[in-house]
Parts: structure tokens; C-alpha cells; sequence
């Protein structure tokens, strides 16, 4: 099992300087569709870092259920392959509103689960 001192994606993003606080990201221009499936990306950048991280939103089947990664383009994590049960298959989002300003909302296939991601600071909610 690995601890944040054998991770070096952990210790790259764990340390913040002191009087920090959790809210110094935030989606650095516009969500788009990922080539090849259902899911959409971002670049989300942190205050005073060069190279933003990446995230991604992918729908699973019609339940509403959604993953969210974070990656490094600079150094990509090790992905586990076929982690899901084998009837979850990625699918896409009914609907993605991106009218609001300040917010993206990715709509799934089930009509009582939403991702509301707010853009400056970064922060993702399930309603």
C-alpha cells in the first residue's frame, strides 16, 4: 500500500505554503470532449504552478454513475485496468450545460444525478 512519502504525485501537490488554503485551483479554460468516448477534460491549474493538471469526467451506464480522474500530462499515473464491474461501460452524458458562468453541468442518464463542477475556486458536487 503506498503512503504519500512513496508517491510522488502525492508529494508534488500535498505541500501548500503556510496560511493556504484548499481553494487554489481552478479550471483554466473550457471543458471539452475527450476523442474516443463519452468522457470530457479539462486543465485544472493551481495559483502560481506552470503546468496545470488534467482532469476528466466520464459517465458509467444510465445509473449516474461518473468517474474523476486527475493526472499529471508531465507524468502519468499508473491506470488499473478494468476496475468497474464488467456491466458498467462508459457511456455519455445526457447533457452538458456550459451557459452558466462560472460552472459546467454535466448531466448524466439518470435524471436525479448531476456534476456541478465550479470553475474558480475548483470544487465538484453531486446533486
Amino acid at each position: 500500500f503506498k503512503k504519500c512519502d512513496t508517491s510522488s504525485f502525492c508529494k508534488r501537490h500535498r505541500d501548500r505554503p503556510e496560511g493556504a488554503t484548499r481553494e487554489i485551483y481552478s479550471i483554466a479554460g473550457r471543458w471539452e470532449p475527450i476523442a474516443g468516448g463519452g468522457g470530457w477534460g479539462a486543465d485544472l491549474a493551481a495559483v502560481g504552478e506552470s503546468a496545470p493538471l488534467r482532469i476528466e469526467l466520464t459517465p458509467y451506464g444510465t445509473e449516474g454513475v461518473v468517474r474523476m480522474r486527475v493526472d499529471e500530462p508531465d507524468h502519468p499515473r499508473y491506470v488499473v485496468p478494468d476496475v468497474l464491474v464488467d456491466d458498467l461501460a462508459p457511456s455519455e452524458f445526457a447533457h452538458v450545460d456550459r451557459t452558466a458562468k462560472g460552472r459546467t453541468v454535466f448531466i448524466t442518464k439518470n435524471a436525479d444525478v448531476d456534476v456541478v463542477v465550479t470553475h474558480a475556486p475548483f470544487r465538484v458536487a453531486l446533486r
